[in-house]
């Protein structure tokens, strides 16, 4: 919120530190802002600022209901549910987007299980999202890791499911959205939505922004960031390495205790993800600029 007051916010690249950003954040400039998260609470009553400033959100909203030991910290389900419905009352069912990603499979966390956890979620949501959107975990290091020491811990067995695994349990689960009125699509799953059973998702999607913004909208290019993916172009103004949720599957931290320890050392006052201020930079004329070292870069570590 205070970057929104101050018009502007500051991001680094992450494939080059050196480069430093100035996004815009004023609405002559804006033409909505899709939020991201599992935890709205401290959102919620700065939303009529937000309207009041014509912002135009949208909310990609995350639900899973795995719990510790995958999920340490966080909104518990009741609470995520409660946030969820006051978005939907607020702005409408299709601009709170239910995301049940990542899928992590395991010995414990099957299909039965997840089929289960989808079935029951999609039963309390009908009515509030009419759109739900799922994509299966990518094996990144932090990940790995991660699920690792899980296992250890509890005995649990994590697997990497077949393409055939995810094509049967994404067809399952586009059943139970009918069930419940909702569309349920993939995200950056190409090979599963090639199988026709599931259309594939854009989180930042054009038919959803010229909804909310009308007239606003001149024109939105394609921008993927991976394989599969289908949205248009948008600036991201997050930050690697500084959830404090403690996800143990999440590849954007390194772990999650370094997610929470750099979170604590965020600075809300300052104009960028992070702390104290920085100052926008051009980046440097070099070949061969690599991404940061994140817990998502596997190749760096020689592992592909």
């Amino acid at each position: 919120m205070q970057r929104i007051r101050a018009g502007f916010v500051m991001v680094r690249n992450p494939r080059n530190p050196e480069h430093v950003m100035r996004v815009s954040l004023a609405a002559d400039d804006v033409i909505a802002i899709v939020f991201w998260s599992r935890d709205y609470g401290r959102l919620l009553p700065y939303l009529d600022e937000i309207d009041a400033r014509e912002l135009r959100p949208c909310f990609q909203f995350t639900l899973t209901g795995y719990g510790a030991p995958l999920e340490l910290r966080g909104p518990s389900e009741e609470q995520g549910i409660d946030q969820f419905r006051k978005l939907s009352a607020r702005y409408g069912s299709r601009r709170v987007i239910w995301r049940y990603d990542p899928i992590v499979m395991g010995s414990r966390h099957d299909a039965t299980w997840h089929l289960s956890r989808f079935e029951e979620l999609a039963r309390r949501l009908a009515g509030v999202s009419s759109d739900a959107v799922i994509s299966f975990l990518d094996m990144y290091a932090s990940a790995r890791r991660g699920l690792a020491a899980v296992a250890e811990a509890t005995g649990e067995r994590f697997d990497a499911p077949t393409l055939e695994e995810r094509i049967e349990l994404a067809g399952k689960m586009v059943a139970i959205g009918v069930e419940h009125g909702m569309r349920v699509r993939i995200c950056c799953e190409p090979d599963v939505a090639a199988s026709a059973v599931i259309e594939p998702a854009r989180c930042i999607d054009p038919e959803l922004i010229q909804e909310i913004a009308g007239a606003a909208v001149l024109n939105l290019r394609a921008a993927p960031a991976r394989k599969g993916c289908g949205c248009v172009f948008a600036r991201d103004i997050g930050a690697y390495h500084c959830c404090a949720h403690g996800c143990v599957y999440c590849y954007a931290n390194d772990s999650p205790e370094a997610g929470l320890d750099n979170a604590r050392k965020v600075d809300a006052s300052a104009n960028h993800l992070g702390a104290g201020d920085i100052a926008e930079q051009k980046p440097p004329s070099r070949k061969g600029a690599q991404q940061l070292r994140l817990a998502l870069d596997d190749r760096q570590r020689g592992r592909r």
